[in-house]
């Protein structure tokens, strides 16, 4: 192949790539304005044409959020194993909370302690900034529900065992999440500590997190119209892939919760 034919090959490689990223984005924008049959029937046309992890993330959400329960779970799990996101720490703990707004709580709880198997065995070599606080710390969230109290010795055991390893920080969200449902710091610690401008270590999303696990711990104390506050703030549409957005819309669905 001549020099000049194969520039032309890469450019037209290129520009392929880019317009599949402009479509992504755009059907991403699409979700995080509520236009969630919009955004959904993009996907579907964009997977039968080809595999892609991003839009199954994107897909399983949609399918979740618009009442395709069984969907969303299929399109999670997917994900989860693809080679291009098998071992990240994006979206691993939206299976469970496919399995929480199925109704299944146990199942939904044991599959996040897989999670935290799977990266203690080093199998999940990458979770959040600070160590893996997240799939712990919503498992102390589930056991805040009555029925799943008796996860709470579990979510703790691994919240004091991410706080003792060298990656933890306390000033990197979502550190202080840690201390805060193991009732060491104020109730309204993870409030203030989101009230800042966003940074690397107050990203977008932290604020809207904040408010999930400030409901947990009112849950937790049997607040039921605190907590239904707090979740109601959790929400916001340019989340939509993160598993405190999917629970808070639940939780807020079923009187939250049930």
């Amino acid at each position: 192949m001549k020099e000049k034919d194969r520039q032309a090959l890469a450019q037209a490689e290129l520009d392929a790539y880019n317009a599949e990223r402009a479509q992504e984005s755009a059907l991403w924008r699409d979700a995080q304005n509520e236009r969630l049959d919009e955004a959904l029937a993009g996907c579907d046309h964009l997977l039968s044409l080809r595999d892609n992890v991003t839009l199954r993330l994107l897909r399983g959400s949609l399918r979740l959020l618009t009442g395709d329960l069984i969907g969303g779970q299929q399109d999670l799990e997917i994900a989860r194993v693809h080679p291009g996101l098998g071992q990240s720490r994006l979206m691993r703990t939206n299976v469970g909370a496919a399995l929480w707004m199925q109704g299944k709580r146990e199942a939904a709880c044991q599959d996040w302690a897989e999670e935290i198997r799977l990266f203690r065995a080093r199998v999940v070599t990458h979770t959040d900034p600070v160590g893996g606080v997240e799939p712990p710390a919503i498992l102390w969230w589930a056991s805040a529900h009555e029925d799943m109290k008796h996860w709470r010795k579990a979510a703790e055991k691994e919240l004091r065992a991410r706080i003792k390893t060298t990656r933890y920080r306390p000033d990197v969200w979502p550190g202080p999440v840690a201390p805060y449902l193991l009732g060491e710091t104020a109730d309204d610690a993870l409030l203030v500590f989101t009230s800042g401008e966003p940074s690397f270590s107050n990203p977008m999303w932290a604020p809207r997190e904040a408010h999930f696990f400030t409901g947990a711990r009112l849950l937790d104390r049997g607040d039921l119209a605190a907590y239904k506050e707090q979740v109601q703030l959790a929400r916001n549409g340019e989340h939509i892939g993160r598993t405190f957005f999917l629970l808070s819309g639940y939780e807020l669905a079923h009187s939250a919760p049930p």
